[in-house]
């Protein structure tokens, strides 16, 4: 397998979908922008603390971390 070049987008760019459909858009792309800009520092997010009254907020969380996975791993072309 070949190794394919990496994903250079921004999680904004990935999550443009998830941020258009949250019930608020503006929060979820800060909170977004926070999480990643956290991650990229080398920061554990305590998903311990992550509770149902802000679900805009643990959505966020989510997508960065899922953005931060799809950064670090190798991406493999299948031919």
């Amino acid at each position: 397998m070949r190794d394919l070049p990496r994903d250079l987008r921004t999680p904004a760019e990935v999550a443009w979908m998830r941020i258009a459909e949250s019930d608020d858009p503006v929060k979820f792309q800060t909170v977004l922008g926070l999480a990643s800009a956290a991650l990229t520092a080398g920061s554990d997010m305590a998903t311990a603390a992550w509770t149902v009254d802000d679900p805009v907020k643990i959505a966020a969380e989510i997508e960065a971390l899922a953005a931060a996975r799809r950064l670090n791993s190798c991406r493999k072309d299948p031919k």
